[in-house]
């Protein structure tokens, strides 16, 4: 109590931290005796992790991710460009209850956390280049103005 006047913290934020110390040093202890079957990276994954709590549940059941994780694959096996949109239209295609209840938005967000959750997040183009002409001799100028400087300056 005098430490939480003391900084001007929550009680409760010392006792948060007190009880995750302990977790830790549990935790870390553990690691130690079985380091032959855990790697040093999974010890340090483990004790940089920001928090102990898994998150909640996802709303695609593991039926659907299997059934999505295969359609995924297949395509990609095919060399075909697997986008969170499609993915969407072949959930609500094999699970015809997920379209029904749900805006298509919905269900397009939690294809993109389910996607996100399994690293495979999709590439998008952020932004295109401004120069889409090429002027071919001035080009060349630049390029002989810098090895003349080059050149000259050593």
């Amino acid at each position: 109590m005098k430490t939480s006047h003391k900084y001007n913290v929550a009680l409760s934020n010392i006792r948060c931290r007190n009880k995750n110390f302990i977790m830790d040093n549990a935790r870390n202890a553990q690691l130690k005796d079985t380091t032959n079957i855990i790697s040093r990276g999974d010890i340090i994954h483990a004790n940089k992790k920001k928090t102990r709590h898994k998150g909640t549940a996802g709303t695609i059941s593991d039926e659907m991710q299997q059934t999505l994780m295969q359609f995924y694959e297949n395509l990609r096996e095919n060399g075909n460009v697997v986008t969170p949109t499609m993915i969407a239209i072949e959930l609500c295609r094999q699970y015809p209850e997920m379209g029904a209840d749900l805006p298509f938005r919905t269900v397009m967000l939690r294809v993109r956390r389910f996607l996100a959750s399994k690293g495979l997040v999709t590439r998008r183009i952020t932004h295109a280049a401004q120069n889409h002409t090429y002027n071919q001799e001035r080009m060349d100028n630049f390029v002989g103005y810098v090895n003349r400087q080059i050149q000259c300056n050593k």
